[in-house]
């Protein structure tokens, strides 16, 4: 019986870029690896599991890609399959089980053409040294390499547990090279295991194919190599609210990556079409019904509509310049929309330079004004009975009744707020002042208020507790029923804000830019509006032109 050696070693992130010189490559490869294993020989077992992430230019998820390695080095030359040895999923990550050598990547589309290749090198006495050279625009990252010594004879069993089932309807699918298999999980089981097993040294992806109506579930631990039963994949179920501009379940979490979700960087426009094929002009406002994002696409003077499975965005409604008429869809027309939210049937709108509240039936595009005469409103959200707005200008909180479209003064604040981005969690109004550089909580039954977390009038960008913590210009935010999420648009990050008031950065470098990756390496240029589907965050990206996914 073999003995099995695990060796983890974390690496740190990059990325590499090429340039053509003269039509000659200039090689800018990067060798990974902050711990170096001790000197081994290779043996036939002994192999290397390398993980990384895939930027490419379609933006995620990624277009049916798949990866095809080839040893170009050490003995002989092998054809290696992407389908035998890589898993890939929508947010770009790889596994490859890698032999001692050299390889060359070659990254296609489902017709069988190229869109980027790569180098891979493992060394041949140290697993942990892994280089990589890029030959073309694709941006690859390795998070983690992991030597191991494996037993292809030894089978092993993949399940976990289950938290919070309480429908049918669950349906996972466990993908091992190019075999995949589904295993329904019943109402109130705990516990679940695939009836295959997998050979040691495979890899293991399991994901969530159909989840109950009433729940959202999350899953973590999701994919690893086998090296004995693998009994860690969790999965949380949580009954799904409609509350906030988004879906609330189980706390958020996020791994935080972020990538492009709709929209090409840097180019302004009103296309519609799937993912980066479609074009934003400065969008604000993000809300979500779990199903679909809706976004004030504000420079167009447009709502849009993005189907979160496909990433396909469509105009809802807006004719695409600034006038205020009441119509269906394109005949409906805006001025600069900023804030967005939804109680799952309807959409409500804040027209900022109409000032006014416009609701969208979303099953039929009508547009009607139902609260006008208002001063700048902005931020806007629902708790499933009333729709709460600030309007800037005023200093004040506005609310309509959901039944009667009622529109009446909440708030009449008279100490300076300027109430901006705006989310509820059903007891307490969270809102945003870009100018004071604050988070305010509001109490809804009696209307008092106190500072949450910043320093009044004091900008800057740091984590703390309360008013110790430092924000420049904070403009949208989100919760989850545990936490809040607020895009700080001068900082150029994302917060994360408990509700005892402790603020924590969880992605941004705090410069402009528009690079994808993990926590500080991304990067945004003035993120405006934020939700969350009760799995991942979504943020309008107004600088960029673009909608990012945090995950």
């Amino acid at each position: 019986m073999k003995t099995l050696v695990i060796f983890w070693v974390v690496l740190i992130f990059f990325h590499t870029s090429c340039t053509l010189i003269n039509n000659e490559k200039k090689d800018k490869s990067k060798e990974i690896g902050a711990a170096i294993l001790a000197s081994q020989t290779s043996s036939d077992n002994q192999k290397a599991i390398v993980r990384g992430i895939l930027q490419n230019p379609f933006g995620n998820p990624l277009p049916n890609l798949t990866m095809e390695f080839t040893k170009t080095s050490g003995i002989g030359t092998q054809q290696l399959l992407s389908t035998d040895n890589i898993s890939s999923d929508g947010n770009g990550k790889w596994n490859f089980l890698a032999e001692i050598g050299s390889y060359k990547v070659a990254v296609r589309k489902n017709d069988d053409s190229v869109v980027g290749t790569f180098k891979l090198s493992v060394d041949a006495y140290e697993l942990s040294k892994v280089k990589v050279s890029e030959e073309s625009n694709l941006k690859v990252s390795i998070t983690e390499v992991s030597a191991i010594t494996a037993d292809p004879n030894k089978m092993y069993s993949v399940g976990g547990r289950t938290q919070g089932l309480t429908s049918n309807g669950l349906v996972l699918v466990n993908t091992s090279g190019s075999i995949s298999e589904e295993l329904s999980v019943a109402s109130g089981e705990t516990a679940f295991t695939f009836n295959n097993k997998l050979s040691s040294g495979s890899l293991y992806s399991v994901e969530i194919k159909t989840q109950p109506s009433s729940l959202i579930c999350i899953i973590s631990n999701k994919s690893n190599i086998v090296l004995a039963d693998i009994e860690s994949i969790k999965i949380e179920c949580c009954p799904s609210k409609q509350m906030g501009g988004g879906q609330l379940a189980c706390p958020l979490e996020l791994i935080s990556n972020v990538s492009t979700f709709a929209g090409i960087v840097g180019t302004p426009g009103e296309e519609d079409g799937v993912g980066t094929l479609a074009t934003f002009n400065g969008p604000s406002g993000i809300t979500t019904d779990g199903t679909y994002l809706y976004v004030t696409d504000t420079n167009n003077h447009t709502i849009r509509k993005i189907e979160i499975s496909s990433r396909r965005v469509t105009t809802l409604a807006g004719g695409g310049f600034e006038a205020f008429y009441d119509s269906i869809g394109k005949g409906a027309l805006f001025n600069s929309p900023t804030g967005i939210t939804t109680n799952g049937t309807n959409l409500y709108v804040s027209d900022t330079k109409n000032n006014a509240i416009r609701k969208i039936v979303i099953s039929t595009a009508q547009v009607t004004t139902i609260c006008s005469g208002q001063n700048y409103p902005t931020g806007i959200t629902a708790d499933g009975t009333n729709i709460y707005f600030g309007n800037n200008y005023n200093n004040d909180i506005a609310k309509i009744v959901i039944s009667t479209d009622a529109c009446t003064l909440l708030y009449n604040i008279l100490n300076y707020t300027d109430p901006f981005g705006i989310t509820t969690d059903g007891i307490n109004l969270y809102y945003t002042s870009v100018y004071y550089d604050v988070i305010f909580k509001q109490l809804i039954s009696s209307g008092s208020y106190s500072i949450l977390a910043g320093g009044y009038y004091t900008p800057g960008n740091a984590d703390g507790n309360t008013t110790n913590a430092r924000f420049n210009n904070p403009y949208g935010i989100a919760t989850d029923g545990t936490n809040l999420y607020v895009t700080d648009s001068g900082n150029h990050t994302i917060r994360k804000i408990d509700f005892n008031g402790e603020v924590t950065t969880i992605v941004g470098a705090g410069s402009i830019g528009a690079d994808d990756g993990f926590k500080t390496s991304a990067k945004f240029y003035y993120p405006r509006g934020i939700t969350t589907d009760g799995k991942n965050l979504y943020v309008t990206d107004y600088g960029n032109h673009t909608i990012r996914i945090i995950e």
